[in-house]
Formats: C-alpha cells, structure tokens, sequence
C-alpha cells in the first residue's frame, strides 16, 4: 500500500520543495526540460553498462545546449581513466558538429554564440541574477563579505570568479576520480546511490545552474537525503533531517546549492574517513 502512494508523494515533493522551484520550472518551459530529460536516458543507459547510448544521449542533449556536454564527466567518475578513449572522439565529434554548423549556418550559429556570451555579461547579471553554481556564488560572495566591514565592492562576472570555479571544479573532480576511480577508495556499494552521487558531483562543479536546470537536481537531492534520514545510524539519520530540512524549509535558491554542496562533501567524508556509517 505505501509503494502505491509513493508516486504521489514524490510529486508532491518535486513540486513543493525549495520553494516551488521544480514548478516554476515546469511553467516557464524551457527546453531545458528536454536535455535533461536526454541525460535522465544516458544515465540510465550508463547504470546498463550501456557505454555507446550513454555518449549518444549525451552528444544530443549537447545540441540542445553545449553545457550539457559537462555530464559526460559522470562516466570519468564511475570508469576512470578507461574511459579517456571514449571522451576524446566523443569531444571531437561534438567540436566538429558545432564547427560544421558555424560553416553552413554561419550567421545562425553567431547568434546563438552571442545569447551564450550575453549570459556572462554584466547585463545578464544586474537583469537576470546569477543563478546559482561555483561561478554564480563566487560572483556574490566577495562583495557580501566585505559589506559586514563596510567595504563596497561591485558584484558581478569576472576574470577571478572563471579561474576560481576552473580550479575548484578541477579539483574536485579530479579528486574525487582518483579516489573512487583510480584507487578504488570507495564504499558507495549501492550501484543507484553511486549514480546520483556522480551526478550531484558533476552538477556541483557546473559554472551556472538556472532554475530551470533543476529538474533531475531536486528528485536526486531528495534521494540521497532520504537515505540519511532513514539510516539505522543516529547521527546519519539526524544528518539527513538536517538536508530535508533545508528542502522543505528554507525557500531560498541558494540553499539548494549549499545543500547540494553539503551532501557531496559529506559523502567524500564519509567514505575517505572509513566511518562505519551505513546509508
């Protein structure tokens, strides 16, 4: 009886958490919805083992919009560096694709260019907000420092805040490669919390997250952090009250990064330390 109502419950959760986030999306229609939609089958082709459809669903959603590429670094998480091979065609044809398209459709193709490079202008930023993201934070968060000193400091797109998220993200992501990949340094033996994991990962390390970007987000979110909260261990069953919480309780777009951020690295923590913590 409680699986057939499980349905409606996880709805009621997609809609209602963070705010009404996942709703808003909805309404608004981006074409968003359908590149994440693409990369929910790559995801699912990859826990196949199904290596080709994963890169498949991954090149397209990519035409969709090229970020989207980013999510092909799942596969460098769960395989390694035996997946260099695969990344590298899969890199050039995708450059090839677009280069095409600049040759063909030069004009079109320039203006598309341009609607990219209007996103990371000033403009963008004072109109739109940032959204949230290493960069978007990064943004934000030096001139929100210096006003508690009194020191006015313009926030905005920079030089600092790009080579701010390229090192973290790398860091990251290359970190985490080597001790789940490389070294074998991982108790993530539950095959579906590996996946979302990797995904929250790769999501985290994203430059700009727009709110209509969290479609797969929310629900993965909400996964791992029910995990915790029904873990027979206390202290991880009260660490999951604490992300759900933060889900339902705070109505602020920018704790959904802080969460999302918390559950990344209290997962590394937990695996890296060898606490015999059972999720």
């Amino acid at each position: 009886m409680l699986k057939k109502k499980n349905n409606f419950f996880f709805l009621i959760i997609l809609f209602f958490s963070s705010g009404g986030i996942f709703f808003q999306s909805l309404i608004n229609g981006n074409i968003s919805i359908i590149g994440f939609t693409l990369i929910s089958f790559s995801l699912l082709s990859l826990y196949k083992n199904e290596i080709k459809k994963f890169v498949l669903f991954i090149l397209i959603a990519s035409l969709i919009k090229p970020h989207f590429f980013f999510y092909i670094l799942i596969a460098f998480i769960y395989k390694g560096m035996g997946f260099f091979k695969t990344f590298f065609y899969s890199s050039i044809l995708i450059s090839l694709i677009y280069f095409s398209d600049f040759i063909f459709n030069k004009e079109l193709f320039l203006e598309f260019f341009n609607s990219m490079k209007t996103i990371k202008s000033d403009l963008w930023f004072f109109s739109f907000g940032g959204g949230i993201g290493l960069v978007s934070i990064n943004e934000q968060l030096p001139s929100r420092i210096l006003s508690f000193f009194d020191i006015y400091m313009p926030s905005g797109p920079s030089i600092f805040s790009l080579l701010f998220w390229i090192f973290c993200s790398s860091i990251i992501l290359m970190g985490t490669t080597y001790l789940f990949s490389i070294k074998k340094y991982w108790r993530l033996s539950k095959k579906k919390l590996f996946f979302t994991y990797s995904f929250l990962l790769v999501t985290m390390c994203m430059p700009r997250i727009s709110f209509y970007e969290l479609y797969l987000l929310i629900p993965a979110m909400f996964y791992i952090s029910n995990l915790f909260f029904y873990s027979k261990n206390k202290f991880t069953s009260n660490l999951g009250f604490i992300l759900l919480f933060i889900m339902f309780g705070i109505h602020d777009i920018n704790a959904i990064f802080f969460q999302l951020s918390f559950i990344i690295f209290l997962l590394i923590f937990i695996n890296n330390k060898k606490l015999d913590i059972k999720i």
